[in-house]
């Protein structure tokens, strides 16, 4: 599994805003995508910061979701509400125990 994180900061009159777009506009995206295993978002509505995390089946999965411009096109519905640039990490899931 590989898994892709997006920190960023909205600006706090936008974030309620925000969490809307990313609940019915980028989550629907994102399943949408061929090797989607997941998305957690955090948020912390009284600064802006949130991060999000996308699981893939495989880094093969995750790197397609650029080519096929599918990552580009998200940011740019929050793109308006940055108060900067996000920063982007990928990393290969060694482990996990979710209990939901």
């Amino acid at each position: 599994m590989y898994a892709r994180i997006t920190r960023s900061q909205v600006r706090i009159e936008r974030v309620e805003l925000s969490l809307k777009i990313i609940k019915e506009s980028i989550l629907p995206a994102a399943k949408a995508q061929k090797g989607y295993r997941g998305f957690l978002l955090f948020m912390n509505d009284k600064t802006g910061e949130g991060t999000i995390i996308t699981l893939w089946e495989s880094e093969h999965h995750c790197k397609a979701s650029d080519d096929n411009h599918y990552y580009q096109e998200q940011l740019i519905k929050l793109m308006n509400y940055f108060t900067a640039p996000p920063v982007r990490e990928e990393y290969e899931v060694e482990f996990y125990d979710l209990n939901f």
